[in-house]
C-alpha cells in the first residue's frame, strides 16, 4: 500500500507540476506576443491624421543620407475635389513667406513655389485663373498643373496649355508613375509636391537634417503599408532655404518658415 500511495503521490506531484510548466510557458507565449505586437506598433510609422474634410496631415521620419542623420517629412494630403490649389504671388519683383501669401489671401494652406532667379523673377512656366504669367522654360523638368479640377505632373515636352487652370514649372521630376528617376546624389533641405493614385495632392516639406533625393523619392513612391506615401508622381519644388509649409486648418496650425520669402507658392482654398 505505502508503495502505491508513493507512486500515486509522485504521479500527482509530477502532475502538478507539468500543469505549472505549462502555465508558464503559455504565459511566455502570450507574453512574447504581446512584446511582438508592441514592438511591431513602434516601428509602424505614425497614420493620417483628419484636419478638415478633405485634408490629412501625416510625419514620416527617414534616415536622411548614408551618412546618418534623420530628416522629419511633414506632409499635407489635399483632395481638389473639396479645395482649389491655385498659384498665389508676392507681387511683381517681391517676396513673402508661405504664411503672409496664405494670410493676405485667404488660405487654408501654402507652400513655397518654384526657382526664381536673382531679381526675384520665377524661372519656368506660372500660369493662375488660366492666365500665363511666365513662359514655359525649355528644361527638363515637370509642370504641376490644375485642369479641370484634377492635378496632374507632365514632363515639359508634354506640357498642353489647353484648359490649364494653374500650373508651376519646376524640377526635377521624383516619382514617374510610380517609379523613382535618377537623380543627382545631393543633399539639402526638400519641399515637393506629389499626386497619389486617388489623385490627392500632398505638399511636402522636410526638416532636420539634408535629405537625399533619392531617399526622398523612395518615400514618396513606397506603400503606406512600407511607411511610404504611395506616389503616383512628384516634383521638386526649391529647396533649402526657400522651402516652407504653412498650415491653419481647422484641426492643424503648422508653421515650417523658411530662410527668406519666395516669389510665389500653391495655396489651398475650400471648394
Amino acid at each position: 500500500m505505502r508503495g502505491s500511495e508513493g507512486r500515486q503521490s509522485a504521479a500527482g506531484w509530477l502532475g502538478r507540476r507539468g500543469a505549472a510548466l505549462r502555465g508558464c510557458l503559455l504565459a511566455l507565449l502570450v507574453l512574447g506576443g504581446l512584446s511582438l505586437v508592441l514592438s511591431a506598433r513602434a516601428l509602424r510609422p505614425a497614420g493620417w491624421r483628419a484636419v478638415g474634410e478633405g485634408l490629412a496631415y501625416r510625419v514620416v521620419h527617414i534616415t536622411a543620407s548614408d551618412a546618418g542623420g534623420r530628416a522629419t517629412l511633414h506632409v499635407l494630403r489635399v483632395d481638389p475635389r473639396r479645395y482649389r490649389i491655385r498659384l498665389v504671388t508676392a507681387g511683381e519683383g517681391a517676396t513673402a513667406t508661405a504664411q503672409e501669401m496664405a494670410e493676405r489671401h485667404g488660405a487654408v494652406a501654402a507652400i513655397n513655389g518654384g526657382f526664381f532667379d536673382e531679381r526675384f523673377r520665377p524661372l519656368g512656366l506660372r500660369v493662375t485663373r488660366g492666365r500665363e504669367l511666365r513662359p514655359l522654360r525649355q528644361a527638363d523638368w515637370g509642370v504641376f498643373l490644375i485642369r479641370a479640377g484634377k492635378a496632374a505632373i507632365v514632363h515639359t515636352r508634354d506640357y498642353r496649355p489647353h484648359g490649364v487652370e494653374e500650373a508651376l514649372q519646376c524640377g526635377p521630376r521624383l516619382v514617374v508613375n510610380g517609379r523613382v528617376t535618377r537623380l543627382k546624389r545631393q543633399s539639402a533641405r526638400r519641399a515637393c509636391l506629389g499626386i497619389d493614385r486617388q489623385g490627392r495632392v500632398l505638399m511636402v516639406v522636410t526638416e532636420g537634417a539634408d535629405l537625399d533625393a533619392t531617399r526622398l523619392a523612395r518615400v514618396l513612391r513606397a506603400p503606406e503599408a512600407e511607411g511610404g506615401l504611395a506616389c503616383r508622381d512628384a516634383l521638386n519644388l526649391d529647396g533649402g532655404p526657400s522651402a516652407q509649409l504653412h498650415v491653419a486648418a481647422r484641426g492643424l496650425h503648422l508653421r515650417l518658415p523658411g530662410t527668406w520669402g519666395v516669389p510665389d507658392g500653391l495655396a489651398v482654398f475650400p471648394r
